[in-house]
């Protein structure tokens, strides 16, 4: 079975659709639109400062690819332990 999603509200277009499947041989059904959204929930104040934090991470990793920006060397971080 497969499953097809018009995405339309014209009930002519859809009855025209209908009419064409079965005139060749579809056998088609009708679910009704879901009406569910998906809901945006705010995020926590814990969520927005790790966010950023995420953001500013991916940011210094592009400018330390592209040579804008020096990395620490590895030797460096591991005296900092």
């Amino acid at each position: 079975m497969e499953t097809l999603l018009f995405n339309n509200d014209s009930k002519q277009d859809l009855d025209l659709l209908l009419d064409i499947a079965r005139k060749i041989g579809f056998d088609l059904k009708v679910a009704p639109k879901s009406s569910s959204k998906t809901e945006v929930k705010e995020l926590s104040l814990k969520e927005k400062k790790y966010l950023n934090n995420l953001k500013k991470a991916a940011t210094e990793m592009k400018e330390i690819s592209s040579g804008k920006r020096e990395a620490q060397t590895l030797q460096s971080f591991l005296d900092e332990l």
